[in-house]
């Protein structure tokens, strides 16, 4: 998982791509986040396993990552391990 940042004018960090290598079912993809990411899809489709990445990238910590939890269910059984 990586991530690519860009400075603006302003000094401002913002994301412009997300790296996925070997992550879940994504064995090599680059997203584009130029702007702005809208994640849509059929059940299944790797929207959640993105946010998932994001997440442990951002936040890297373990402790604190929850990973594929929904508004609505705060318990998964999903972990690191089950991604990569």
């Amino acid at each position: 998982i990586g991530l690519c940042f860009d400075y603006s004018a302003m000094s401002t960090l913002s994301l412009s791509k997300l790296f996925l290598h070997n992550w879940h079912r994504f064995d090599h993809h680059v997203i584009p986040v130029e702007g702005g990411l809208y994640l849509a899809g059929e059940n299944g489709s790797g929207k959640t396993s993105i946010l998932d990445a994001l997440q442990l990238v951002l936040v890297a910590d373990l402790q604190q990552v929850r990973f594929n939890i929904s508004a609505q269910d705060r318990s998964s059984s999903r972990n690191l391990d089950g991604y990569v």
